[in-house]
């Protein structure tokens, strides 16, 4: 690949990962070989985090289309190899977090898909890309599935740094769903929300106690 064509984006807007039945299988030893090192890489590229978590879901029957897709993820990191994490030094020990949630995206289980990352100040510290383990009914059941997700990893980074000191009451937690938001403030039991398991609804109670301020934030600044 080394004198492949660079890419400016690791992979098509449309999602091109599905089960292809008439697609050719491709050697498992050489996909899995590559989706591998590329999840190594995910510990500093983080943009190429929720692609590979993608490829990682047809590691037990890799074909042709997937094969194609991983190596373009390889052409987006020839042409960006420049690319680095920046930290600042500052004061700022501010813990901000970012959370966001396709609506059944997936080709094959139609589950959605949570995304989010965190900051302390304006030095990014933890993202991740993960499937939800159910299947949304709603654009807000994804949504606040995702908010309670990383809500939660927030929690245990606060109470590290708790340890140190260091941490600024009231975590703000960025989420670009209004009817998601409103769920976590109010827990009002009507038809729309009714069905959304309860093991998300721990987030109310840390909102009441001033824990977690979610606030809403657009589209194009998430």
């Amino acid at each position: 690949m080394e004198d492949a064509k660079p890419m400016k984006t690791p992979m098509h807007a449309s999602n091109p990962f599905r089960k292809e039945e008439s697609s050719k299988l491709v050697q498992q030893t050489i996909y899995r070989g590559m989706i591998r090192s590329l999840l190594y890489l995910t510990a500093c590229r983080l943009d190429i985090m929720h692609r590979v978590c993608l490829g990682a879901r047809f590691q037990f029957d890799p074909c042709e289309l997937h094969l194609k897709v991983v190596k373009r993820i390889l052409c987006y990191l020839l042409g960006t190899s420049n690319q680095c994490l920046f930290y600042k030094k500052n004061q700022d020990f501010r813990l901000v977090g970012y959370c966001d949630a396709d609506y059944a995206r997936d080709g094959v289980e139609r589950k959605s898909s949570s995304g989010g990352c965190h900051y302390i100040g304006h030095c990014l510290i933890s993202w991740a890309s993960k499937k939800q383990n159910s299947i949304s009914l709603s654009t807000t059941e994804a949504e606040y599935g995702s908010i309670a997700s990383y809500c939660s990893q927030l929690l245990w980074v606060k109470y590290q740094l708790e340890d140190y000191s260091s941490l600024e009451n009231n975590i703000l937690v960025y989420c670009h769903n209004t009817s998601a938001i409103d769920l976590s403030k109010n827990q009002i039991q009507h038809s729309k929300a009714k069905h959304i398991e309860i093991r998300y609804h721990f987030i109310y109670n840390y909102v009441q106690k001033d824990v977690f301020d979610i606030k809403f934030i657009d589209t194009y600044h998430q």
